[in-house]
């Protein structure tokens, strides 16, 4: 997780924020569902 909060702050343009925000959320679930599948 610590890895995409890093590149979360690092890369985050201003007007996108939003758009990236849904992006984000869906990564980090993505990885949980994998997680909990193995």
């Amino acid at each position: 997780m610590d890895k995409f909060d890093d590149w979360r702050y690092d890369y985050w343009p201003g007007e996108e924020e939003e758009e990236k925000e849904e992006e984000y959320q869906k990564k980090i679930k993505e990885e949980e569902e994998e997680r909990e599948g193995e």
